[in-house]
Protein backbone atom coordinates (compact mmCIF):
# COMPACT_ATOMS: atom_id res chain seq x y z
CA UNK A 1 0.00 0.00 0.00
CA UNK A 2 2.72 2.28 0.77
CA UNK A 3 4.74 1.52 -2.13
CA UNK A 4 1.51 2.20 -4.25
CA UNK A 5 0.91 5.32 -2.92
CA UNK A 6 4.84 6.45 -3.79
CA UNK A 7 4.44 5.29 -7.12
CA UNK A 8 0.98 8.02 -7.13
CA UNK A 9 2.92 10.72 -6.00
CA UNK A 10 6.28 10.15 -7.87
CA UNK A 11 4.13 10.73 -11.10
CA UNK A 12 2.26 13.38 -9.76
CA UNK A 13 5.26 15.28 -9.15
CA UNK A 14 6.68 14.49 -12.22
CA UNK A 15 3.46 15.08 -14.12
CA UNK A 16 3.00 18.66 -12.54
CA UNK A 17 7.37 19.32 -13.29
CA UNK A 18 6.19 19.25 -16.97
CA UNK A 19 3.49 21.32 -16.76
CA UNK A 20 4.36 25.07 -17.86
CA UNK A 21 2.72 27.66 -15.44
CA UNK A 22 -0.02 30.07 -16.63
CA UNK A 23 1.19 33.10 -17.50
CA UNK A 24 1.41 36.04 -15.57
CA UNK A 25 -0.24 39.92 -16.21
CA UNK A 26 3.82 41.22 -15.78
CA UNK A 27 4.61 38.45 -18.74
CA UNK A 28 1.79 39.32 -20.60
CA UNK A 29 3.19 43.55 -20.58
CA UNK A 30 6.59 42.85 -21.37
CA UNK A 31 5.82 40.20 -24.42
CA UNK A 32 3.41 43.50 -25.67
CA UNK A 33 6.48 45.77 -24.62
CA UNK A 34 9.17 43.79 -26.98
CA UNK A 35 7.18 43.20 -30.02
CA UNK A 36 5.99 46.99 -30.22
CA UNK A 37 9.40 47.81 -29.72
CA UNK A 38 10.93 45.30 -31.73
CA UNK A 39 8.28 46.42 -34.79
CA UNK A 40 8.55 49.98 -34.04
CA UNK A 41 4.83 50.45 -33.71
CA UNK A 42 3.65 53.50 -32.73
CA UNK A 43 0.79 53.23 -30.32
CA UNK A 44 -0.49 56.88 -28.94
CA UNK A 45 -3.55 56.15 -27.53
CA UNK A 46 -4.79 52.85 -26.42
CA UNK A 47 -8.33 51.38 -26.00
CA UNK A 48 -8.12 49.66 -22.57
CA UNK A 49 -10.51 46.78 -23.40
CA UNK A 50 -8.91 44.20 -25.89
CA UNK A 51 -10.11 42.93 -28.85
CA UNK A 52 -11.86 39.90 -29.46
CA UNK A 53 -9.97 37.54 -31.89
CA UNK A 54 -12.28 34.09 -32.73
CA UNK A 55 -10.14 31.39 -32.46
CA UNK A 56 -9.84 30.99 -36.12
CA UNK A 57 -8.62 27.98 -38.12
CA UNK A 58 -6.09 29.99 -40.19
CA UNK A 59 -4.62 31.31 -36.84
CA UNK A 60 -4.18 27.99 -34.68
CA UNK A 61 -2.46 26.34 -37.49
CA UNK A 62 0.33 27.92 -36.54
CA UNK A 63 0.36 26.76 -33.06
CA UNK A 64 0.66 22.99 -31.72
CA UNK A 65 -1.96 20.82 -30.22
CA UNK A 66 -0.24 22.04 -26.30
CA UNK A 67 -0.37 25.66 -27.72
CA UNK A 68 -3.71 25.71 -28.45
CA UNK A 69 -4.94 23.95 -25.16
CA UNK A 70 -2.58 26.64 -23.43
CA UNK A 71 -3.81 29.45 -25.01
CA UNK A 72 -7.73 28.32 -24.64
CA UNK A 73 -6.99 28.26 -20.82
CA UNK A 74 -5.41 31.47 -20.78
CA UNK A 75 -8.08 33.23 -22.66
CA UNK A 76 -10.44 31.87 -19.40
CA UNK A 77 -8.09 33.34 -16.96
CA UNK A 78 -7.88 36.62 -18.73
CA UNK A 79 -11.29 36.83 -19.86
CA UNK A 80 -11.91 40.01 -17.83
CA UNK A 81 -8.48 41.32 -18.38
CA UNK A 82 -8.21 45.43 -18.95
CA UNK A 83 -5.29 47.05 -20.45
CA UNK A 84 -3.46 49.68 -18.06
CA UNK A 85 -2.25 51.85 -20.58
CA UNK A 86 0.50 53.04 -18.05
CA UNK A 87 2.16 49.60 -18.35
CA UNK A 88 2.72 50.03 -21.83
CA UNK A 89 5.73 51.72 -23.15
CA UNK A 90 7.65 51.95 -25.80
CA UNK A 91 11.12 53.67 -26.95
CA UNK A 92 11.33 56.57 -29.45
CA UNK A 93 14.64 57.28 -31.15
CA UNK A 94 14.56 60.09 -32.06
CA UNK A 95 13.30 61.79 -29.04
CA UNK A 96 15.83 59.40 -26.92
CA UNK A 97 13.13 58.47 -24.17
CA UNK A 98 10.39 55.82 -23.09
CA UNK A 99 7.09 57.10 -23.78
CA UNK A 100 4.00 56.10 -21.90
CA UNK A 101 1.38 55.07 -24.35
CA UNK A 102 -2.32 57.42 -22.97
CA UNK A 103 -5.64 54.66 -22.59
CA UNK A 104 -8.22 55.83 -23.58
CA UNK A 105 -12.49 54.11 -25.01
CA UNK A 106 -13.27 56.55 -27.59
CA UNK A 107 -12.01 59.13 -29.51
CA UNK A 108 -12.66 62.28 -31.44
CA UNK A 109 -9.88 63.40 -33.18
CA UNK A 110 -6.56 61.80 -33.11
CA UNK A 111 -5.91 58.17 -32.70
CA UNK A 112 -6.94 54.89 -30.94
CA UNK A 113 -5.31 51.52 -30.83
CA UNK A 114 -6.67 48.60 -30.43
CA UNK A 115 -4.98 45.38 -29.56
CA UNK A 116 -6.17 42.06 -28.83
CA UNK A 117 -5.38 39.53 -25.98
CA UNK A 118 -2.05 38.07 -27.84
CA UNK A 119 -2.17 33.80 -28.41
CA UNK A 120 0.86 32.95 -26.63
CA UNK A 121 2.84 30.02 -26.97
CA UNK A 122 3.44 28.01 -23.81
CA UNK A 123 7.08 27.89 -24.64
CA UNK A 124 6.57 31.77 -24.85
CA UNK A 125 8.25 31.74 -28.53
CA UNK A 126 5.30 32.60 -30.18
CA UNK A 127 2.58 35.01 -30.34
CA UNK A 128 -0.36 35.95 -32.60
CA UNK A 129 -1.96 39.35 -32.14
CA UNK A 130 -4.60 42.44 -33.59
CA UNK A 131 -3.54 45.38 -33.85
CA UNK A 132 -5.65 48.11 -35.50
CA UNK A 133 -5.32 51.79 -35.64
CA UNK A 134 -8.20 53.74 -35.56
CA UNK A 135 -8.37 57.60 -36.56
CA UNK A 136 -10.26 60.63 -36.11
CA UNK A 137 -13.58 58.80 -34.88
CA UNK A 138 -13.02 55.09 -36.51
CA UNK A 139 -13.42 57.13 -40.18
CA UNK A 140 -10.17 56.09 -41.18
CA UNK A 141 -7.50 53.56 -40.23
CA UNK A 142 -5.74 50.13 -40.66
CA UNK A 143 -5.19 46.99 -38.90
CA UNK A 144 -4.21 43.36 -39.25
CA UNK A 145 -3.60 40.07 -37.65
CA UNK A 146 0.51 38.92 -37.66
CA UNK A 147 2.19 36.07 -36.22
CA UNK A 148 5.53 37.19 -34.25
CA UNK A 149 7.93 34.31 -33.26
CA UNK A 150 11.36 35.60 -31.29
CA UNK A 151 14.06 34.93 -32.67
CA UNK A 152 17.89 36.24 -31.66
CA UNK A 153 15.90 37.94 -28.19
CA UNK A 154 13.53 40.16 -30.83
CA UNK A 155 10.36 39.51 -31.83
CA UNK A 156 10.29 39.49 -35.73
CA UNK A 157 6.79 39.79 -37.39
CA UNK A 158 6.51 36.10 -39.46
CA UNK A 159 3.40 36.09 -40.91
CA UNK A 160 0.63 39.02 -41.43
CA UNK A 161 -2.83 36.87 -41.69
CA UNK A 162 -5.21 39.65 -42.85
CA UNK A 163 -4.84 43.06 -42.91
CA UNK A 164 -6.88 45.80 -43.49
CA UNK A 165 -7.10 49.70 -44.25
CA UNK A 166 -10.08 52.38 -44.47
CA UNK A 167 -10.08 55.98 -45.82
CA UNK A 168 -12.91 58.75 -45.60
CA UNK A 169 -12.15 61.95 -46.33
CA UNK A 170 -14.10 64.29 -44.39
CA UNK A 171 -13.20 67.26 -42.11
CA UNK A 172 -16.04 67.79 -39.45
CA UNK A 173 -14.83 69.29 -36.17
CA UNK A 174 -15.04 67.16 -33.60
CA UNK A 175 -14.20 68.20 -29.77
CA UNK A 176 -10.29 68.32 -29.29
CA UNK A 177 -8.69 66.10 -27.88
CA UNK A 178 -4.86 65.84 -26.55
CA UNK A 179 -3.20 62.68 -28.24
CA UNK A 180 0.51 64.20 -27.23
CA UNK A 181 2.77 61.66 -26.13
CA UNK A 182 4.32 61.98 -22.33
CA UNK A 183 8.19 61.25 -22.08
CA UNK A 184 8.56 59.20 -18.66
CA UNK A 185 11.50 61.11 -16.17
Amino acid sequence: MKIGIAIVLIILSFCSCNKKPDLTEHEIYTILNEIITDDSLKIERVSNRFLDVAMETDYLNNFSESDIKFIKREREIFKDFKIDSTKLKLFRPKRKCILISLGDTIIYKGSLTEISFPFISIDRKKVLIRINHNVDVFLGGSGGTYLYEKKNGHWVKMKNLNHWLSYYNRMDSYPPVDCSLHCLA
